[in-house]
């Protein structure tokens, strides 16, 4: 019995390796703008950490190898949804992270993507003592905010309507606000110019 557990030990290492390997491989092919083989190495990296996830014992191990399958679930979702063509596979690929609980998300068009990590859900009203610390600093800083946002505001360039298609993602934005005139200001995101 010994001699399992051992070979189920190095089974999971060598996993959780190559897995990191595979991702890691993935993040390069994604600079360099290599987009189908990086997907091709997040869904072997899927693989690998949902085999070896859904079936290991130990509950350290499962927490070790859910970071990785957190990563790999959330570049495949991002990298799909920048193509206009795949952003229907982008929701079913999100939905089926979802699914197995390894993204922070609780609908597919939850943005912006790396926003699930701070520990907010999508409820209607989360209550001061829940928000992160990042909420004081800007609740301490608001005049400041304020000042570059009316400077900001002059140069009708600066804002476009959310969803416009005026950067390289977030073409769909406007399906999740409701109402008129949303504008948006990107700070950082893809296709932004600075």
């Amino acid at each position: 019995n010994e001699g399992r557990e051992d070979d189920l030990n190095d089974f999971f290492d060598r996993s959780l390796m190559l897995a990191r390997k595979l991702l890691f491989c993935a993040y390069c092919e994604l600079d360099a703008s290599q987009v189908d083989s990086a997907r091709q190495r997040l869904v072997q990296c899927l693989s690998i950490t949902m085999t070896v996830f859904f079936t290991t014992p130990s509950r350290a191990s499962r927490e070790c190898i859910r970071h990785v399958m957190n990563d790999a679930w959330m570049e495949l979702m991002l990298s799909m949804e920048e193509v206009p063509q795949h952003r229907l596979i982008a929701r079913h690929v999100a939905s089926m992270a979802i699914t197995t609980k390894s993204c922070g998300w609780t609908d597919p068009l939850q943005r912006p993507g790396y926003m699930a990590r701070v520990g907010l859900s999508s409820i209607p009203y989360t209550p001061p003592e829940k928000h992160p610390s990042w909420c004081r600093v800007l609740e301490n800083n608001w005049i400041r905010i304020l000042n570059e946002y009316s400077q900001l505001s002059t140069n009708p360039l600066n804002f476009s309507n959310v969803g416009s298609g005026q950067r390289g993602s977030g073409h769909d934005d406007h399906l999740v606000v409701s109402g008129r005139s949303w504008k948006e200001y990107v700070l950082f995101g893809t296709g932004a110019k600075e």
